[in-house]
């Protein structure tokens, strides 16, 4: 029943934005008297696009994901998803020469869609919390166990009761006590009783993932009456890394990552850092050539010079420079070494005979 609720929760989602783009286009394409009906009709071709990256950015970022997502960090997401479809369009349309850049679809569409989509979720949201206020759309939580995750967990349901999630009580160890103000459902052992007879949607655990017969036997359990299983991981003392969920070799795995989870911010750096990039070295191409020139008139041999260098985790990496020193230069070190003013592994030295006139 939850898991039907939340896919149609996601395909309203789906609609709903769908429409209000579609809205943000006519809005920003006719709200100009002036343009021409053909025109007009162009620019109208563009709208099935419009909608495909938009919605692909949308689930992209996770929008479409059935979690809480605190207002602030929608909005950051829309902005990346409205900044990247600017980009896109004006980079690859242009090049394909469909349609001309200007303001209407430039800036004008993107901001739009941007307002209405915000205004949409923050309506949709308000609608919810009404709706789940009334006792609609509860989610009845059981809690098993009463360490400190599954008191933070029962606090988040408390503090957050707009979200539709309902206490339904603890399930206490042998000697486990909680907080007066949270209810005692019963013993650990009275899981399987309380699950033919109450109506409980989802079942917290917390402890070790693996090498836990009572831990496993209860999942089991959860998965043979389709209740919904949460398990809180062992991993307070981590700071940095984030617990994800993949697939290797067949096998569901948990994986701690200290590297970035966020595909799609990293995509929209990865294409910023290529764009800066090309861009300097089109507009610094002539200041090149002028010291490549310059080098191989100076001195015999190639204009730039090919190191290996030593990066992350200990790889190797081909380091590209202009030569500044002979071709010789790594085979005469050895004679210079006494002359070396730094300590350590370090080489340097005031004139070193080695380097190119400047």
């Amino acid at each position: 029943m939850l898991r039907s609720n939340a896919n149609f929760l996601s395909g309203f989602a789906v609609v709903r934005d769908l429409i209000l783009i579609s809205c943000a286009f006519l809005i920003a394409v006719l709200s100009d008297n002036t343009l021409p009906s053909e025109s007009g009709k162009r620019y109208l071709a563009l709208l099935p696009f419009a909608l495909a990256a938009w919605h692909l950015g949308i689930r992209f970022v996770g929008l479409y994901a059935a979690k809480r997502t605190h207002p602030l960090l929608v909005m950051g997401k829309l902005a990346l998803v409205a900044l990247a479809y600017t980009g896109l369009q004006r980079v690859f349309l242009e090049a394909l020469g469909w349609f001309h850049f200007d303001e209407r679809l430039g800036w004008h569409f993107p901001a739009a869609a941007f307002v209405l989509l915000v205004a949409g979720r923050m309506a949709s949201r308000l609608v919810m919390d009404g709706y789940r206020r009334l006792g609609f759309e509860t989610v009845n939580v059981l809690i098993v166990g009463t360490d400190s995750r599954t008191l933070m967990y029962a606090e988040q349901i408390r503090n957050n009761e707009r979200w539709g999630e309902r206490l339904h009580g603890f399930l206490v160890d042998d000697g486990g006590s909680v907080p007066r103000a949270h209810p005692v459902a019963g013993r650990r052992a009275d899981l399987e009783s309380l699950l033919l007879t109450r109506a409980i949607d989802r079942v917290v655990f917390a402890g070790p993932l693996t090498g836990s017969p009572t831990l496993n036997g209860e999942l089991i359990l959860c998965e043979r009456l389709g209740v919904d299983a949460v398990v809180l991981p062992g991993n307070d003392d981590l700071k940095v890394a984030r617990l994800c969920v993949d697939n290797q070799f067949g096998m569901p795995v948990l994986t701690f990552s200290t590297a970035p989870q966020a595909p799609f911010q990293l995509m929209l750096k990865r294409a910023m850092d290529a764009s800066v990039a090309g861009l300097l070295l089109v507009l610094l191409a002539p200041l090149f050539v002028v010291v490549g020139v310059w080098i191989r008139l100076d001195s015999p041999g190639p204009v730039f010079f090919r190191q290996k260098r030593v990066g992350l985790h200990g790889r190797t990496f081909s380091c590209l420079k202009f030569r500044t020193m002979f071709v010789d230069a790594e085979a005469r070190l050895a004679e210079l070494l006494a002359m070396n003013e730094m300590d350590g592994p370090v080489f340097k030295m005031a004139r070193d005979p080695r380097i190119t006139r400047p």
